[in-house]
């Protein structure tokens, strides 16, 4: 479902997936404990392996505090393009850049 989601954040807006420079990705309690499933499904999108990806696990607001490490890191200019995504259960993934934020829905399945 991730893969689906990051693919179409980018092909949206007709963005090179080799611009995103990070992507945080909300998800509480992810099997493993790790961001593997995020890797999996950022390169299953054809996001490039050098892009970072972390996943934040917090028990409330997890895909508020991916979306907000974004555009802090943006709003700095550490990057100019970045994903942040809330947990599945919220359907909503947020592509954003510079002056700019573009929200795509999950498309149903």
């Amino acid at each position: 479902m991730l893969s689906g989601v990051l693919r179409a954040v980018y092909t949206k807006v007709n963005l090179d997936p080799a611009l995103i420079e990070d992507i945080s990705v909300g998800n509480v309690l992810p099997p493993g404990g790790g961001a593997s499933a995020a890797r999996m499904a950022a390169l299953h999108a054809g996001i490039p392996v050098s892009t970072p990806i972390a996943t934040v696990n917090r028990q409330c607001s997890s895909g508020l505090t991916s979306v907000n490490q974004i555009a802090a890191q943006i709003a700095t200019g550490q990057i100019d393009i970045g994903v942040g995504t809330p947990p599945r259960s919220t359907r909503r993934f947020v592509l954003m850049y510079s002056r700019f934020v573009a929200q795509v829905r999950e498309s149903s399945p």
